[in-house]
């Protein structure tokens, strides 16, 4: 009777110590899962970060390169003018040859 109590026993405690093993493995892919999510957030946390850079120093770019075009334009704009204003300078006579 003995043996059977004792096996009883072995066999009830086996099927503990299997249980809180199991338990322990769930609790450790639970731990694992929850910080690979938690990196995978900071992952795409910096991610879009950096994506919002990209786009903010493209912003600018395009901005410093509209400003130095108009810049340029307003520049041969000018001189055009000057240029005009001299070609019809030079077509009107002068008060000196009408005399």
């Amino acid at each position: 009777m003995r043996d059977s109590e004792f096996e009883l026993q072995l066999h009830d405690r086996l099927e503990q110590a299997e249980r809180e093993k199991q338990l322990a493995l769930e609790l450790a892919e639970a731990r694992l899962l929850n910080e690979l999510q938690r990196a995978t957030a900071e992952k795409d946390m910096r991610i879009q970060t950096l994506e919002l850079q990209v786009d903010a120093a493209n912003v600018s770019q395009r901005l410093a390169l509209t400003e130095a075009v108009n810049a340029v334009e307003n520049e041969c704009d000018r001189l055009q003018s000057d240029f005009d204003r001299l070609v019809l300078a030079k077509q009107l006579p002068n008060d000196d040859e009408v005399s």
